[in-house]
């Protein structure tokens, strides 16, 4: 589906980790949503590659993603596995689990507030796993490895 491409040097190196920026592309690139031109208006806004733009611009208007408290996107930042779930689950459609305490992971006290509940639909319907030890690790930097596989799942759970 050519979702995610390997670097110039055609090497696609999987346990390199992702910002932000990157998994807006690689979300808008599987769902195929069309590029917007329009003015960011975050607060970092000058910041944001222009390659991003476009694709952090359609993630916002399907809203798929959003920016931090302080009106900050963020672009290269390392996305966590926390981000990505929620971002994967609002995808999906927005919905959300009843109810994030039915998360079994060691760590689940870890896992802010704010997405337990895109966490749990996440982890219901199989679109993130654990790690080992039965660890969710919220706050772990996403690789492109799980990111594809993750957008993998996504496209399955939408029957793309």
């Amino acid at each position: 589906m050519k979702v995610a491409n390997g670097y110039p040097d055609n090497i696609f190196q999987p346990q390199k980790e992702v910002t932000r920026a990157e998994f807006a592309k690689l979300i808008v690139q599987a769902l195929n949503l069309p590029l917007l031109e329009t003015t960011l208006s975050y607060s970092d806004a000058s910041v944001i590659p222009a390659w991003a733009k476009g694709y952090i611009a359609a993630a916002e208007e399907k809203g798929i993603i959003q920016g931090y408290e302080d009106k900050s996107f963020r672009p290269n930042q390392l996305i966590s596995r926390t981000e990505m779930a929620a971002m994967i689950v609002r995808a999906m459609g927005g919905q959300t689990a009843s109810s994030g305490g039915n998360l079994e992971f060691i760590d689940a006290a870890e896992i802010p507030s704010w997405a337990e509940d895109y966490v749990a639909l996440a982890v219901q319907e199989m679109i993130i796993n654990g790690k080992p030890g039965n660890k969710f690790a919220p706050q772990d930097k996403a690789t492109r490895a799980e990111s594809a596989v993750m957008i993998y799942r996504l496209l399955n759970s939408l029957n793309i």
